[in-house]
């Protein structure tokens, strides 16, 4: 779930694959890995990771993770 949210806030932004990785700090493979994991019970992303490419983003870590009603917590 998380994976599509952020490829979903990527695409909205507008933000490329390189400008991403350019930006936040973290190698293409290691965004590759995350995105399309070989095994997705045993390739999680560090936490601090994925707050480098929220941060890109212009979101929050909870948001690519909360799937409620987000006027609940605006």
């Amino acid at each position: 779930m998380y994976r599509d949210k952020l490829q979903e806030y990527r695409k909205e932004k507008g933000i490329s694959c390189k400008q991403w990785e350019i930006e936040s700090g973290v190698s293409s493979d290691t965004i590759s890995r995350i995105l399309h994991p070989e095994n997705i019970e045993k390739d999680s992303p560090r936490v601090n990771t994925l707050e480098k490419l929220c941060a890109v983003l212009g979101v929050e870590l909870w948001e690519i993770f909360y799937c409620g009603d987000k006027s609940f917590v605006d």
